[in-house]
């Protein structure tokens, strides 16, 4: 069977459908563990597909399966599904609805990707040897979303044995894809510090003490662990993104909190920098007669892709899509992604997805500004539809 002639069928015919899906998706937003509309959709179209559909996994996620008609191995495709507590400026007319609430991330296209891939493979059941299984995940946002699907087991039944995704990246034009052998994104730990002093009025800090200045040395101090204690080919990123203290400019507060993120592409230097946050703040604090509690709750793990996934993902793409169609990434990002944890089970890769307009700078991730571009759909629907295919067999 010629797949990829049925794979481009699928997708002149469905291309307009998706669009309108996507662009309902993206006015309809809704965050972490809170995507029930969003999956009621989305199993609504794969069941309209004649897929097995699983609904209500790890709270507000949905698996659909593709099963061959022929015995085969098993590959799960990944999309997440999850908005960002992000007020939208983008100004388009499917905006969202929702006040502060908006798909800055893409994975309104991401899921409609995946869905427009269930659709795709659905017709080609007949002469598939082997399962296609469609992960539609919740809460990719912070919430640990990969980790309780796979605690539901969506690896399990049937026994997955390599998993793909794709995830939009405004560096890249439109459908190109974007591959990186080993490291590929970040550790990323939430810290908060609170240091407490003693409040007074402001014009006697001596009979006070103040801990607002302990706080900035703090903050500098947190830099200084990226710039003095760190090998310079080892990335760190330690940023502060909340710092506030007091309510009123005569008083010196009781008390200063700090806020911020740690990242880094190993877990040694992960380790070492949580130490090193702590020991530094409360050294700091005591140094100056405050006190400082520190809070640093596990985030997501670095994710590393594996080697011969990333081969087979980029063989196909160059095929495909042509040498212009495929980019190596010179360098990881920093940025945090929990589809790490599917990795820890099965090999696997996450590739990036271009939504560059040419000639146009695209806003980046996490912006108010940022929307996913449909152009970059078909091609998001062939790279997922190949790499599957491919690795089954076909």
């Amino acid at each position: 069977m010629d797949w990829r002639s049925e794979v481009e069928k699928g997708i002149t015919e469905g291309r307009e459908r998706w669009r309108e899906f996507r662009h309902d998706i993206h006015r309809h937003p809704e965050p972490k563990f809170e995507e029930r509309e969003t999956s009621r959709k989305v199993a609504e179209r794969m069941r309209a597909a004649g897929l097995e559909v699983r609904t209500g996994v790890a709270g507000t996620g949905v698996v659909a399966i593709v099963r061959g008609e022929r015995a085969g191995r098993t590959v799960a495709l990944r999309a997440d599904m999850d908005a960002l507590p992000i007020q939208e400026e983008t100004g388009l007319g499917y905006a969202s609805l929702r006040g502060g609430v908006m798909h800055a991330c893409g994975h309104d296209g991401h899921t409609t990707t995946l869905v427009a891939v269930g659709e795709v493979l659905a017709g080609l059941r007949s002469s598939l040897a082997g399962n296609v299984v469609l992960l539609f995940q919740p809460a990719e946002e912070g919430g640990f979303g990969a980790v309780k699907m796979i605690e539901a087991g969506v690896l399990d039944d049937p026994r997955v044995e390599a998993i793909f995704a794709v995830h939009s990246w405004p560096p890249l034009e439109a459908g190109v894809i974007g591959y990186r052998y080993g490291a590929m994104m970040a550790s990323s730990d939430y810290f908060k510090i609170r240091v407490v002093g003693r409040g007074g009025h402001a014009s006697s800090p001596h009979l006070c003490i103040d801990p607002v200045p302990v706080a900035c040395r703090i903050v500098t101090g947190l830099q200084e662990l990226v710039s003095r204690e760190t090998d310079p080919t080892d990335s760190v990123v330690i940023t502060v993104g909340k710092l506030h203290g007091g309510t009123a400019s005569n008083a010196i507060p009781d008390e200063v909190a700090i806020e911020g993120t740690i990242r880094t592409l190993s877990e040694k230097t992960r380790a070492r920098m949580r130490e090193r946050v702590e020991r530094l703040a409360k050294g700091l604090a005591e140094a100056s007669r405050c006190t400082a509690e520190v809070e640093i709750p596990p985030g997501y793990a670095s994710l590393t892709n594996h080697e011969e996934m990333v081969t087979l993902g980029r063989s196909l793409a160059e095929e495909w899509l042509g040498a212009a169609g495929v980019k190596p990434l010179e360098v990881p990002s920093m940025g945090g992604e929990d589809f790490t944890y599917f990795l820890h089970k099965v090999p696997g890769a996450l590739f990036r997805l271009g939504v560059a307009r040419p000639g146009q700078a695209c806003p980046s991730l996490h912006s108010n500004r940022f929307d996913f571009n449909d152009e970059a759909l078909p091609n998001g629907v062939r790279f997922l539809c190949g790499v599957a295919l491919r690795f089954l067999g076909e």
